[in-house]
């Protein structure tokens, strides 16, 4: 990497983006997956040099996804951002052979500067792709989905994480099985707390702002399961994926727990915190309620199964930062 100019580094870059923006036929999936796991690299890999504009950088291929001007363009501009995301997490990225501290520098700087940038573009595209009626058909040629496992990978940022303490001793990105579990002794309820922040609080519980997701979840897995009914497997595999989607956001925002919500001197009543409480139980009850029906589909598997998992994981994390009370109240 030392050895090559800045224009060499930024001919790759613009190389990969051909490849998979531009170039007909366009490569196979998993060849194209490929392309943009190593577009990630790049970016990350010229991330700390010197003299580099990293929004520039990032600018670059969201102005190569609007010049390819197609949805499979945007679709894989959203799975290359979502790509950056998992490369700079310290429990997903690749080694490089380089120390910790670069790895870290890289953590700090995309979680202050441009995260939360990632799941509003994500969250933007999804809520279009939704509203213009696209997405449900799937004639959006999986944008909408895109879109919210961006919204997913951010979420799914290790917030708590600070100063980068290490692993355990492993190799890097390597987490030990007590700290998969909640670090031992906690039952894993730490594990399924997200805490970003009050930072994050207009972006995340804006009175509203989720309307749309918890309207596309309903319709998705209501035609998801009507179209498993009917055996209709091109149509269940088109719903199935849009719901398992915007379900993984749901089970994120289940999840939000800490200064995220509005403390008892700014919302006395705990207003926003009850409906934000109200909103997620409501999507949960149509995953697991009837609860007869809900088993029923799990023990047939696959989606059934997915579903109620995701429900499950989903009321646990709401029980562990709710208050007992917030479940006796009638939907």
């Amino acid at each position: 990497w030392a050895a090559l100019p800045p224009q060499e580094r930024t001919s790759l870059r613009q190389f990969c983006l051909h490849l998979v923006l531009v170039k007909t036929p366009p490569p196979p999936p998993i060849v194209a997956s490929q392309i943009v796991s190593t577009l990630a690299v790049l970016l990350k890999r010229a991330w700390l040099e010197p003299g580099v504009d990293r929004g520039a950088m990032l600018s670059e291929a969201e102005a190569a996804v609007s010049q390819a001007s197609t949805a499979g363009a945007r679709r894989t501009g959203l799975l290359l951002f979502a790509a950056v995301v998992a490369e700079f997490s310290p429990t997903t990225a690749s080694p490089m052979n380089l120390p910790w501290d670069f790895h870290e520098r890289c953590r700090a700087s995309l979680e202050t500067d441009f995260l939360k940038h990632f799941f509003t573009h994500g969250a933007s595209v999804a809520r279009h792709a939704a509203e213009s009626g696209t997405a449900l058909p799937g004639s959006d040629d999986g944008v909408c989905v895109a879109g919210l496992r961006l919204m997913s990978a951010a979420m799914g940022w290790d917030f708590a994480r600070g100063g980068g303490g290490g692993g355990g001793g492993g190799s890097f990105g390597y987490v030990p099985e007590s700290q998969r579990n909640g670090g031992g002794g906690g039952g894993g309820v730490d594990s399924i707390k997200i805490a970003p922040g009050p930072g994050w609080r207009d972006t995340l519980l804006s009175p509203g702002g989720n309307d749309w997701l918890f309207a596309l979840h309903a319709a998705a897995h209501s035609s998801s399961t009507n179209h498993t009914a009917s055996h209709d497997a091109s149509a269940n595999h088109v719903s199935a994926n849009l719901a398992a989607a915007a379900r993984a956001v749901i089970v994120s925002l289940c999840a939000l727990s800490g200064a995220v919500h509005q403390g008892a001197s700014e919302d006395p009543e705990e207003t926003k915190r009850r409906r934000h409480f109200s909103q997620c139980a409501s999507a949960l009850a149509g995953i697991l309620l009837p609860a007869h029906i809900s088993l029923a589909q799990a023990a047939s598997g696959g989606v059934g199964e997915e579903a109620m998992m995701d429900g499950v994981r989903a009321l646990g994390a709401l029980a562990a930062i709710h208050a007992t009370s917030d479940f006796l109240v009638p939907l």
